[in-house]
């Protein structure tokens, strides 16, 4: 995929991930009122930007897709990848060794941020060139 796919697909992830939640929400019937109308179907997604090189706030739309199915297909590939993540964090658990958990590159995640506070030798650590 071209650069700007990459870059809209990683802003985009986080919120699939809410979408996935209200869709579930939603047909459970415990989601809040405003979003237990009949019909209503989750399909946009809007990314709001508050500055941009302009200093004036931007949006990205995102179309799930017009029917459905390809809503569903879209959300159910969330699912799979949240799945993933969560049997890789279980069985990291079942391990009990901090070494085994590899540095992710997920920008809202923060193991990279304060793995150099943690002592030499303890955690994970990146191979020096």
């Amino acid at each position: 995929p071209s650069m700007n796919e990459k870059i809209a697909h990683d802003n985009f992830w986080q919120l699939k991930i809410y979408a996935l939640l209200v869709r579930e929400m939603v047909a459970s019937g415990k989601g809040p009122k405003n979003l237990l109308i009949d019909g209503l179907h989750l399909r946009m997604l809007r990314l709001l930007y508050l500055t941009s090189d302009d200093d004036v706030g931007v949006y990205l739309d995102m179309d799930l897709g017009k029917t459905v199915e390809e809503r569903d297909g879209v959300l159910q590939e969330v699912h799979a990848d949240l799945s993933g993540i969560w049997k890789d964090i279980c069985e990291l658990v079942r391990k009990q060794d901090a070494r085994a958990f590899v540095h992710c590159d997920r920008p809202f995640c923060s193991c990279h941020r304060v793995r150099p506070d943690f002592v030499r030798g303890t955690v994970w650590e990146r191979e020096s060139p």
